[in-house]
């Protein structure tokens, strides 16, 4: 296989010592054409189906690189071979953000065919380059992005006072889960070992999804997006904006779910709810969970992190309200607004686990190695999981312990600054939190002390449909 080394493109801050190659990916593009991504799903390049002659073989390979002004780079090396494209072809190059830490970028290289090549121009992240050149076969080295602060949004985001319920841009899920392992966002801006996916919880999803998904076809979980102040018409790009989340009911009298998501046959109306009232605050009420948002090239992402609250059927009813800290939200929203498609990502605390009956393991199985009667999802994660991996209140990790091995968590640490928390303590580095309730059996109920604040991260993936929301009356 013939490779040329032909163009190169470096960001400033990406030239310092290069750590090791963590992943890479291979794609054979035909020439109707395709995508070939990385393998953490961020980075990718777009293959038109009008731009090859002959097929090609693209690799990429993600890397990261340290350097004395800044923690951590994305580095994509591309590689492709036998590349034959035909007059005027474009291949676009696009890098997609997981957290505020790294913004949305894209870089756009259009190489007409030919024999000669021009070297790709420097490209700051989120600042678009075109460039153009004559190849036939090229190794672009290096597409980096470096971790930069986005401008800071408006003093008030565009919809962030209209009244609820009030934008024609609502969005109902009709799909959730845990997503898997690499999906998620870097909740903490800490880059451990060069991951910066924050998804620690991501094997309760194993456990979990069949629930959540029965609970949306049943209409138990119902979580709502408002987009208020979204461009009309709506382009792909929008400067400003507010992203509104919900806990929903349903509309209908009497309860009726088969419309929620579609409109049912012999129908003729779907998707209509009413807005929960403990989703709202002030008078009038507003939205308590809001965040300033843009849109650029058709992806959505949230610019400061927010809390939402919803009801996630991941224990058994009634349901209570769940949770999540320092959430954030990227998703795909084409110009016609048919759906909405993308990740949430957030902190759920150990208060908030402690307080949910465990559902699970009630019998051994290859994802239940213990049984867990009588606990909560605090024991289940901490048995299975290990302790918590983001630190909410700056006084480092609290530690919940289950120091007799029965699956239920009976000693409370609270955090200590560079003390690790691990599950094979048996006492506390810092002081002991005791238990809310002293009666003996109840030792667990250490966690709902305020001290223990910090929490599991945790990332759902999710598709919305287009709905209408009412406020109750």
């Amino acid at each position: 296989m013939k490779w040329a080394a032909v163009a190169l493109l470096v960001v400033g801050g990406c030239t310092s010592q290069e750590t090791a190659v963590l992943e890479s990916t291979t794609k054979e593009i035909p020439v109707g054409g395709g995508t070939a991504r990385s393998a953490d799903g961020l980075f990718e390049v777009v293959v038109p189906a009008d731009a090859l002659a002959v097929a090609a073989v693209i690799d990429i390979e993600t890397l990261t690189i340290t350097g004395p002004s800044r923690s951590l780079s994305r580095v994509y090396e591309v590689r492709v071979s036998e590349l034959a494209l035909r007059p005027a072809a474009t291949l676009t190059a696009r890098y997609h953000a997981t957290s505020i830490q790294y913004p949305r970028s894209l870089a756009i290289a259009r190489w007409p065919s030919g024999s000669d090549a021009v070297p790709l121009a420097g490209n700051e992240a989120k600042a678009p380059e075109t460039v153009e050149g004559q190849v036939s076969s090229f190794l672009l080295e290096r597409f980096c992005v470096v971790p930069a602060p986005l401008p800071p949004p408006p003093a008030i985001p565009e919809g962030w006072t209209a009244p609820v319920a009030t934008a024609t841009s609502a969005w109902i899920f009709n799909q959730l889960a845990i997503a898997g392992p690499g999906e998620g966002f870097d909740l903490d801006l800490q880059c451990a070992g060069g991951d910066c996916i924050d998804n620690y919880l991501w094997r309760l999803g194993e456990l979990g999804n069949d629930q959540i998904r029965q609970g949306l076809l049943g209409g138990e979980n119902l979580l709502g997006i408002e987009l208020a102040g979204l461009d009309d018409p709506y382009v792909g790009d929008d400067a400003s904006l507010t992203a509104k989340f919900y806990g929903l009911r349903d509309k209908d009298e009497p309860f009726f779910p088969a419309n929620n998501f579609k409109v049912p046959v012999g129908q003729v109306t779907c998707c209509e709810f009413v807005i929960n009232p403990q989703s709202l605050s002030g008078i009038p009420g507003q939205a308590r969970s809001r965040s300033p948002a843009r849109i650029e090239d058709h992806q959505l992402f949230s610019l400061t992190p927010t809390a939402i609250q919803f009801v996630l059927t991941v224990a058994v009813p009634p349901h209570p309200e769940f949770r999540l800290e320092r959430t954030l939200l990227r998703a795909e929203l084409p110009e016609d607004a048919s759906t909405l498609t993308g990740l949430i990502g957030g902190v759920v605390s150990m208060n908030m686990l402690a307080q949910l009956e465990n559902p699970y393991c009630r019998t051994v199985g290859p994802r239940c190695p213990v049984l867990f009667p009588e606990s909560t999802l605090l024991d289940l994660t901490t048995t299975l999981f290990g302790s918590p991996d983001i630190d909410l209140d700056g006084d480092g990790l609290e530690c919940a312990l289950d120091r007799d091995g029965d699956g239920r968590v009976d000693l409370c640490c609270d955090g200590v600054v560079g003390q690790a928390c691990s599950s094979q303590l048996t006492g506390c580095a810092g002081s002991e939190v005791p238990p809310i309730d002293s009666n003996p059996g109840r030792e667990g109920t250490c966690a709902f002390a305020p001290e223990m604040a910090d929490g599991y991260s945790i990332a759902l993936e999710f598709t919305a449909v287009p709905a209408r929301f009412y406020t109750a009356p």
